[in-house]
């Protein structure tokens, strides 16, 4: 079976390759914070959220997450609760 179908399959593995493949994760993360990009009082759009591991860094905003893979929307519904379409 080829990585990206074991990925289609797995909701966790895929967020997991996202955390490891991603070098700069806590980078990424950092800038983003250092420019204010995590404000609640914003609203977000999320287009492509995978298993929406942005939600959470924005708890107290007006979140929406929209995936083509039902499995990374089942998953981000169970794990963060959020609302995901």
């Amino acid at each position: 079976m080829k990585l990206f179908s074991i990925l289609e399959e797995s909701a966790a593995g895929y967020e997991l390759v996202q955390r490891l493949v991603s070098l700069n994760y806590r980078v990424f993360l950092r800038e983003l914070r250092a420019e204010g990009f995590f404000d609640p009082r914003k609203s977000y759009l999320d287009v492509g959220c995978g298993t929406g591991f942005l939600r959470d860094y924005l708890r107290e905003a007006d979140y929406l997450g929209v995936d083509l893979n039902p499995k990374y929307i089942a998953a981000a519904r169970r794990k963060r609760g959020c609302p995901i379409g």
